[in-house]
């Protein structure tokens, strides 16, 4: 099965590739996610605000985890 996804060579080239590429996917969709609820929020409201606090947080964990992997 061929994907376009950059994160399968982890799959081929780490032990545990798989499992970490399935959480950088993960990131990336909760990202996704939140993105859409800021999107879909009025400026200033309380679910803007905890949809952008949320969307900070998680990036900051998907930066960290690309860059460590944990």
């Amino acid at each position: 099965m061929v994907s376009d996804s950059p994160a399968d060579p982890l799959g081929e080239a780490l032990p545990d590739g798989d499992e970490l590429a399935d959480r950088a996917l993960e990131q990336e969709d909760t990202g996704k996610q939140l993105l859409e609820r800021i999107e879909s929020s009025d400026v200033g409201t309380a679910d803007f605000e905890q949809a952008l606090t949320e969307f900070i947080a998680a990036m900051r964990e998907h930066i960290d985890y690309g860059t460590t992997g944990s």
